[in-house]
């Protein structure tokens, strides 16, 4: 009974050791090479298409990978500690020399911000959005901006993204540390019940 309960306790521990390492994942890319062979010119019959042996015997396929790997992160527990500091009294709306944000340069700061921000911003400077939980990945090729360039990346996120995205973020994660509390300890009691009950 005991035994159980130590190689229970370990395999948690394990996965929980596990989850914090970095990432690195492989995207496979197929080539197919044509090998030069004497076709048959016609109409081939229906008995022919039903072999599909003969048209994979007439290509080398290659299979090669693209490793990603994580360049930097910033995990909820820290994002949630960055937001509880954060005073958004502090932050303008917009800065001197931006103008008005247009609707669509506001949804780029919903949905193409954070992409750019892992393309031009690395583990090296400033994290410019430390209350909002991301990764990011880096491979083998020089990524492109969605802005078209770093700098205009840049204007983007000071003019339109910075206090939009801290204001919404904020909310979120004071939120969910309210429901996540009570969840971490429903799981952690739900764990002790299921250990006591081997």
């Amino acid at each position: 009974m005991r035994g159980m309960r130590a190689g229970l306790l370990r395999a948690v521990l394990a996965l929980l050791a596990g989850a914090s390492a970095d990432v690195i994942f492989r995207v496979p890319t197929v080539v197919v090479h044509p090998i030069s062979v004497a076709k048959r010119v016609g109409i081939e019959s229906n008995s022919s298409r039903g072999n599909e042996s003969e048209a994979w015997s007439e290509a080398e396929v290659d299979v090669s990978y693209e490793e990603y790997f994580v360049e930097h992160d910033v995990s909820t527990a820290d994002a949630k500690r960055a937001a509880a500091a954060l005073k958004l009294d502090d932050i303008p709306e917009t800065q001197d020399g931006c103008g008005e944000c247009t609707r669509r340069e506001m949804e780029y700061c919903e949905t193409r911000v954070l992409a750019d921000h892992c393309c031009c911003e690395r583990r090296f400077l400033p994290e410019p959005f430390p209350w909002l939980p991301h990764t990011c990945y880096m491979g083998p090729h020089r990524c492109r901006p969605l802005a078209h360039d770093c700098v205009r990346y840049v204007r983007l996120r000071d003019c339109c993204c910075y206090r939009h995205l801290a204001d919404r973020w904020k909310a979120i994660l004071s939120r969910s540390s309210r429901v996540g509390v009570g969840g971490a300890s429903l799981l952690l009691l739900s764990m002790l019940l299921f250990v006591a009950y081997l």
